[in-house]
Parts: C-alpha cells; sequence; structure tokens
C-alpha cells in the first residue's frame, strides 16, 4: 500500500467516526444533547450542523468501502430531512421546545438510531472529541490576564 492509500484510509476511519458520533448525538435523547454540548451554543443548529459537516465526507467514507450504498443513502435521508426544515419558514423548528417535543425531532432521532443500527453501531453517550467550540464573548478571550513585554523584559 503506498502512502497516499494508507493516509485515504485513515482519513476514511476518523471520517466514519465523526459520522457515527453525530449520529450518536443526533439519535439521543433530549437531556443527553444538551448535556454534550456547550451552552453557548444554539443546541438545535449545532446538532444539524455537526451532522451536516460529517456528512459532507460520508462519500469518501463509501468510497473506501467503510460503508454500503444503503447505509450511505440512510445517511443522505437524514441530511435531506435537515435540509427540508432549514430557512426562515421553519424557525419554529429550531427552538429547544421544538427540538425536546416536536415531531420532526422525534423522526429524527428515531431515523439517527435506525441508521446507527445498520451500522453495527449501538446508541452511546456522543464522543465529540473532534470538534472544538469557541464562545464570541469577550470575557473568553485568550489574551485576557496575559501580560505581554515585546521588549521581552
Amino acid at each position: 500500500m503506498n502512502p497516499q492509500d494508507s493516509h485515504a484510509a485513515k482519513d476514511a476511519v476518523r471520517f466514519l467516526h465523526e459520522l457515527i458520533e453525530s449520529l450518536r448525538l443526533l439519535g439521543s435523547d433530549f437531556d443527553v444533547q444538551v448535556g454534550v454540548l456547550p451552552k453557548f451554543v444554539h443546541i438545535p443548529d449545532e446538532i444539524a450542523l455537526t451532522y451536516g459537516d460529517a456528512f459532507l465526507l460520508a462519500d469518501q467514507v463509501l468510497s473506501a468501502g467503510r460503508i454500503t450504498q444503503g447505509q450511505y443513502s440512510r445517511l443522505k435521508e437524514i441530511d435531506d430531512v435537515l435540509d427540508s426544515m432549514s430557512g426562515h419558514d421553519y424557525a419554529e423548528l429550531w427552538t429547544l421546545e421544538a427540538m425536546q417535543n416536536g415531531p420532526e425531532w422525534k423522526r429524527l432521532r428515531s431515523m439517527a438510531r435506525e441508521t446507527l443500527q445498520e451500522l453495527g453501531m449501538p446508541l452511546l453517550r456522543p464522543n465529540l472529541d473532534w470538534l472544538t467550540y469557541a464562545s464570541s464573548r469577550f470575557a473568553d478571550s485568550p489574551l485576557d490576564g496575559i501580560k505581554f513585554d515585546p521588549d521581552g523584559g
């Protein structure tokens, strides 16, 4: 195996990990979803964006033979449902109340759980170790309290 193939294979494994964990996030109960994400993010958006970003690489996971065409189709179906819920006309679907009790989010949870089952993966607490969150609040500035001396003294 040449180094380029080895790199692509490692990428496919990482991309599959991200897909699985984003499915776990989407398929989790409301309390888990809220509990694993930072308090400063818009929870419904973050869940959808996390899945959407992971899905962008699903074709590479398929090409690497890590998922089947049928599994890819299930992943695409979830992405399509999220897309159909997007836009100003559907703003009411993107509240915590709707996410907790709405039929659209219940359907998405069910679809994510079924897809995990098809992938042979259990529904566990999501591991979002590949994500980094940054708050835009001034108090979270990384330079707060750091004394900078340009003369090095």
